[in-house]
């Protein structure tokens, strides 16, 4: 392999951690906001959303990188 191959394969791979870096942040970012939105859920609305008391306080009590 030459210098200008082991430079393009390593750019490659950079932007691939840079790319997957970035997905993982917005996952991130998405799970902080509904469950902030799901927190401020009336309890007397969450039937319309399928979900129970309890169901809200586990998901709510869960940290940005638990699914």
């Amino acid at each position: 392999m030459t210098r200008m191959e082991s430079d393009c394969t390593a750019e490659r791979s950079q932007g691939r951690w840079a790319a997957a870096l970035r997905s993982t942040i917005a996952i991130w970012r998405r799970r902080v906001a509904t469950r902030r939105a799901l927190h401020e859920v009336e309890t007397w609305r969450l039937s319309d959303i399928g979900c129970s008391e309890a169901e809200r306080r586990v998901e709510c009590a869960k940290w940005f990188w638990q699914k």
